[in-house]
């Protein structure tokens, strides 16, 4: 049986994910939710991701990094050189993840068949509007003939720390935890 192609990443106003090669956030209840739906499954990602994990392979999960460099090391990781070859050393398996950075996800969103989302909003736990998050690196658009929302979580309140943006503090950020599916029976 073919696994399951999933994508998950969290998403300020805007698309963006991330900033200056890392996340303009951090929120540790999030990261919690990512370990738990990614723990046991291989995780894809682009070596500029790999890198702003220090490095380092994410524990309980096969970690595979694609990058150009034909001569690219990464410890505890497999190094592939396209998505397709990094899908096809995840075979056995009932779902891959896709864990970014920008042009992974954009690539593999024809592909996918699941969509993980945490959407963050532009304001903190008092209600008070910022301005977004500032970020070079975007999450490509989700087009709505091809996607359902199959579950949409309530907003919550989550303990952060915001990095780029005009509130650098700590705060709290609204959340909500989305899921969609491909409604399209064909991936392109």
């Amino acid at each position: 049986m073919k696994p399951k192609i999933a994508i998950i990443a969290a998403v300020a106003p805007g698309g963006i994910i991330g900033s200056e090669n890392r996340m303009p956030w951090y929120i540790p209840r999030d990261l919690k939710n990512f370990r738990r739906i990614t723990s046991g499954h291989p995780v894809i990602m682009g070596r500029k991701t790999f890198e702003s994990l220090r490095s380092r392979a994410l524990p309980n999960r096969k970690n595979i990094v694609i990058t150009r460099d034909l001569n690219y090391k990464a410890f505890n990781c497999e190094v592939t050189h396209s998505l397709e070859e990094a899908i096809e050393i995840s075979i056995n398996t009932d779902r891959i993840f896709i864990i970014g950075g920008g042009q992974l996800y954009a690539a593999a969103i024809q592909l996918a068949d699941e969509i993980y989302l945490t959407q963050i909003e532009n304001q903190n736990h008092t209600g008070t509007l910022f301005d977004s998050f500032w970020g070079d690196t975007f999450f490509p658009e989700i087009n709505e003939l091809e996607w359902k929302i199959v579950h949409r979580g309530r907003p919550f309140v989550a303990a952060s720390k915001i990095l780029h943006s005009n509130l650098k503090k700590h705060t709290g950020l609204y959340l909500r935890y989305l899921k969609y599916v491909r409604t399209s029976k064909e991936k392109k």
